[in-house]
């Protein structure tokens, strides 16, 4: 008899090919799951290249556009950092923000398709916000479902040019979430505390949270829904909490927009405190900051052919006080720079090598000078080997200084009858070379005078009128004549810069007048450079805007932050200082 069994698999044979199944479905799934992370992150990387070139971009073509940059180093950007177990801090960002006054301008599309019976011109603001947008795209285009982009349109300025109402500001802050009142508003402090990252929980010191993104602004600055009352238009444009003031963070999130992929970027790199993983310190990834130039070669200008130049200008003016001031002299193993003491005055000093080392010392202070005009108190040696003074808003080295001033507010002061007397005992035995002469170093402290020389040009010399009439003996300024057109006649002089010898009239009938209340004064300014010597300085110029835009996207699934830093130079058409 047959017996029928039926025939299946035991549970240990599929089982087999249950682990079987799973080890080939993860040789194949791997590689392609794995290729989708490539192709994300990719994409997370092209994305950040894209989106920091077109910030570059729109950044750079306002700030050359604009007709006022407002210099921002002095007026940071804060950050209300709140966490809710450790409560609220506040973390200030240097060069995070920059401001500027645009043209007024007009939109124009230039594209071939544009509908012919609606104008091709149009205006940046938005019709249903009232918001001015940056680079507005042509509606009548997009409306009829045309794919416009940047360059099909272009901002033609009103001509003749006229400012703009509105301050465009570009800066850093965190990224509003629009979170409940509750926990937004705190009626202990003026800040706003509603800030979060799209990744997680409110603001806490995890590198996924205080996300940070680059927005860009345009506004009145007179508009009372952005800043109290009572504020003047300079604390406005200073006010490193605008954007977190209590009662007016509605109004900013209304007119300020973000620049980028704002849901992925994060602007700003976290050191943590190693003991509770809270925030210690947050640096900007994109920043805005005076241009710096390095070893600029100065142009010196002198009126004189001989002359050794006074006034030495940089490639750039409007300095800041971040700057240094170099003269490199000949084939002389010394030179002079500026800088900042302990109490951060800036002084000249003398360099001069010494073996594998060099020896610094004070020579002059600029600071000093400038204040009280007499180089005596600004003198730090003797005797003084160097002086000059630096104009930040010009951009340049003044070499002419004013040496020791007597109580008449002269060089140096002469009696016209000692002249007259001197002349005339010279003419007594020399009537062909008698000269009515005097040197203009006479009395004055060689302690300030022995490695100076006369400005050609600077000199003043006032004395009593030689002209019969009613005014003879009375105070007039003479006349400096040329050394090539022979003997200086009444009320003239010639000088001699090399030796400081001052002539007058060596006519015999042609004495100074003696009027006992009137003296032959002389003024003139000095300079300690030589013909040549090299000046140049290092130095941030408000002229031109460095911008450094390091874009940091995160990839929504890894979290891992790709960066992108792009630096370029702007030169600004009119800075305010």
């Amino acid at each position: 008899m047959t017996r029928n069994r039926k025939s299946g698999f035991t549970l240990m044979e599929i089982l087999v090919v249950l682990v079987i199944t799973m080890i080939l479905m993860g040789l194949v799934m791997w590689p392609l799951i794995r290729s989708f992370e490539l192709m994300k992150s990719a994409q997370t990387m092209v994305d950040s290249q894209n989106s920091a070139r077109a910030a570059m971009a729109q950044i750079s073509r306002e700030l050359g556009q604009a007709m006022y940059v407002y210099d921002n180093s002095a007026s940071p950007v804060t950050l209300p950092v709140w966490d809710r177990d450790r409560g609220h801090n506040d973390f200030t960002l240097r060069y995070a923000k920059i401001d500027m006054v645009l043209p007024k301008v007009t939109m124009h599309c230039n594209r071939s398709d544009h509908n012919p019976n609606v104008s091709r011109d149009y205006s940046r603001e938005d019709p249903e916000t009232g918001i001015y947008e940056a680079w507005p795209l042509c509606p009548s285009c997009l409306n009829d479902g045309l794919d416009v982009k940047d360059t099909d349109v272009e901002a033609q300025p009103k001509i003749p040019l006229e400012q703009d109402t509105t301050v465009v500001r570009y800066f850093l802050g965190l990224r509003y979430n629009n979170i409940d009142d509750t926990v937004k508003r705190d009626a202990s402090v003026t800040t706003n505390r509603g800030w979060a990252s799209p990744y997680g929980d409110p603001i806490s010191g995890d590198t996924t949270a205080n996300q940070v993104v680059l927005y860009r602004a345009e506004f009145n600055v007179y508009d009372n829904n952005l800043f109290p009352a009572g504020m003047s238009v300079a604390d406005r444009l200073a006010d490193p909490d605008f954007f977190y003031r209590k009662g007016y963070t509605d109004a900013w999130s209304k007119v300020a927009t973000v620049v980028g992929i704002g849901k992925y970027e994060d602007l700003v790199i976290i050191t943590e405190k190693n003991d509770d993983k809270s925030v210690r310190a947050l640096e900007p990834t994109v920043t805005f900051r005076s241009g710096k130039v390095t070893n600029d070669a100065f142009t010196g200008k002198t009126a004189y052919t001989d002359a050794a130049p006074t006034l030495f200008t940089g490639t750039h003016g409007y300095w800041t006080d971040s700057c240094q001031i170099t003269l490199k002299r000949g084939n002389e193993d010394v030179e002079y720079t500026t800088k900042l003491n302990n109490r951060g005055r800036m002084q000249i000093f003398k360099c001069v090598k010494a073996g594998n080392g060099v020896n610094e010392t004070p020579e002059f202070d600029i600071d000093t000078y400038k204040e009280t005009g007499d180089i005596r108190e600004a003198a730090l040696a003797r005797p003084l080997t160097m002086a000059f003074t630096v104009d930040m808003n010009r951009g340049a080295a003044d070499f002419a200084v004013t040496p020791p001033l007597n109580n008449r507010g002269s060089v140096c002061t002469f009696n016209p009858d000692d002249i007259n007397t001197r002349f005339h005992d010279k003419y007594e035995t020399n009537r062909g070379g008698a000269r009515r002469v005097v040197s203009v170093f006479d009395g004055v402290d060689d302690n300030y005078m022995r490695y100076a020389d006369i400005v050609p040009g600077s000199d003043i010399v006032t004395g009593p009128n030689m002209i019969v009439g009613s005014n003879y003996g009375k105070k007039v300024r003479y006349e400096r004549v040329l050394s090539s057109f022979g003997d200086p006649g009444i009320n003239q002089y010639k000088i001699d810069y090399a030796t400081g010898d001052l002539f007058f009239s060596s006519v015999l009938n042609e004495d100074l007048p003696t009027n006992e209340n009137v003296s032959v004064d002389v003024f003139y300014k000095v300079q300690y450079n030589y013909n040549d010597d090299l000046v140049c300085g290092t130095y941030y110029t408000k002229s031109v805007i460095d911008i450094h835009m390091g874009m940091r996207l995160f990839d929504s699934q890894t979290l891992k932050p790709y960066p992108v830093n792009l630096n370029t130079s702007v030169k600004v058409r009119n800075a305010i200082r």
